[in-house]
């Protein structure tokens, strides 16, 4: 039913990237589908706010600094309508404070819950967390038992990812898809401060911008 008539398209019930549409659906249950999108983005936004907050508040950092944090919410995400990457953000903000905790089995369940909403979100996110993981466990480094056992959470959705990818690859390359990557700029454009402002403040331009950065 939710692939309509056509076989082209699959839902795919292990992949990641269906958080947000899981939103989407929950409130379009009660509104109507003009109503459905802007709630949703006011829903996402806020998110983003509480979690930058809520990472302050865990780092004892100053409120102020949490909200020139908070001006970030309307970067290029937002514009460009990237919304699976938007309800990553809270999500990876609990990951990092649960990964910056002393592990036990509170965080463990903790974390291994987080993961797989890492994964719902984007596959990108789940990338991004394991990394962080990675990092944060070799920094505390003790001994290897207790490094294998923080990075024990992102296993059962990384095995999953490892069933998931090569099947997204392959049907891809069956429908025609151009799965080839292709560098239409240099990479390292990327970092240059005129890229970050541009990215940061996507809906804003002008001198405003720097104001706004600096």
């Amino acid at each position: 039913v939710l692939k309509g008539n056509t076989d082209l398209y699959t839902v795919i019930w292990y992949g990641p990237n269906i958080l947000v549409y899981s939103l989407i659906a929950s409130v379009y249950f009660i509104f109507s589908p003009l109503l459905t999108g802007k709630i949703v983005m006011i829903v996402l936004i806020l998110s983003w706010i509480a979690s930058i907050y809520l990472l302050a508040d865990f780092q004892n950092y100053p409120v102020e600094n949490a909200l020139l944090a908070s001006m970030l919410v309307y970067n290029s995400s937002v514009y460009w309508g990237f919304l699976n990457f938007l309800i990553g953000w809270p999500v990876f903000v609990l990951w990092l404070i649960a990964c910056l905790r002393p592990m036990n089995r509170k965080i463990f369940s903790a974390m291994l819950l987080i993961s797989f909403f890492l994964y719902w979100a984007h596959a990108l996110w789940f990338l991004i967390g394991s990394a962080c993981l990675f990092v944060i466990a070799l920094h505390q480094f003790k001994n290897w038992k207790s490094f294998l056992f923080r990075l024990l959470p992102v296993l059962p959705v990384g095995m999953i990812s490892l069933i998931w990818y090569p099947m997204l690859s392959s049907v891809r390359a069956e429908t025609g898809f151009d799965i080839s990557p292709y560098w239409f700029f240099n990479p390292l454009t990327r970092l240059s401060p005129v890229y970050l402002v541009d990215a940061m403040l996507g809906g804003i331009h002008g001198p405003l911008e720097c104001i706004v950065a600096s």
